[in-house]
């Protein structure tokens, strides 16, 4: 029995080998000694070899300790002493295994204009029908605030027009965080500089991914910004329709 006290030596209950200094003495005849477990079949390999009257023939075994804490030893001939030093001892290690985070699934929602959905209000847009607005004038802009909950995370934004003619649109993803203008905040340029012309397919998509967060916490508020470059004329033929937006929450 290993486990407990054994001369100076403690050994706890957690212990599943040992390291010893095995020493034979006083071999009668040739032979040779095997150390295991004490629930586990012999194995054929020998931890010291010995031949009859030879001086005390030590070795270093380490061996396993069986279920209980107890290892068996093996004489293949004749009698001899044996002198078993413990110097150490093995146990199982404790791993801070870390506990897997199932991350949030990915939440979805579609916003479209309204009459009050968009600013500036005034001649910069036009509202038409199918919830959409023209901006009236090249090279002004038309915003659309995102209705997120506070702290979400924008993944992903396809952005909804109705392209019915020529006509240029360049959109860009941004966030203000409360008290800062819109003039001051991170502009995320899509690459939509150009879209499409002489189509008439409604809620017509291109997408592009958010480059940058507000920092973990904030209240932020997302938003969409559409700028004609339509050069010519008094309204872009182009008009901004919403966007479908993926977004999660930490």
């Amino acid at each position: 029995t290993v486990w407990g006290t054994n001369g100076n030596c403690t050994i706890p209950t957690t212990a599943t080998g040992i390291v010893t200094n095995a020493t034979a003495v006083n071999p009668t005849a040739p032979s040779y000694v095997t150390f295991f477990p004490a629930d586990a079949p012999r194995p054929t390999a020998s931890n010291l070899n010995v031949v009859a009257g030879s001086p005390p023939t030590p070795n270093q075994v380490t061996v396993g300790l069986s279920a209980d804490g107890k290892v068996s030893t093996y004489n293949n001939g004749g009698t001899l002493d044996l002198i078993v030093d413990i110097v150490g001892y093995y146990q199982a290690a404790v791993v801070d295994v870390p506990t897997t985070t199932t991350l949030p699934a990915p939440k979805q929602f579609t916003q479209y204009f309204n009459g009050a959905d968009a600013y500036p209000v005034g001649a910069n847009i036009v509202q038409t029908s199918q919830n959409c607005v023209r901006i009236q004038g090249p090279f002004l802009t038309a915003t659309l605030p995102l209705d997120l909950p506070t702290g979400a995370i924008v993944d992903l934004v396809q952005v909804r027009y109705l392209d019915q003619t020529a006509g240029t649109l360049r959109f860009n993803l941004a966030y203000a965080e409360p008290g800062i203008t819109t003039s001051e905040v991170n502009l995320m340029p899509s690459a939509l500089d150009s879209i499409g012309t002489n189509t008439t397919d409604f809620h017509k998509s291109d997408q592009f991914t958010m480059i940058a967060h507000p920092p973990a916490g904030s209240t932020a508020q997302y938003y969409i910004t559409a700028l004609s470059l339509t050069g010519t004329g008094t309204a872009t033929s182009v008009a901004f329709c919403g966007a479908f937006v993926t977004y999660t929450l930490p």
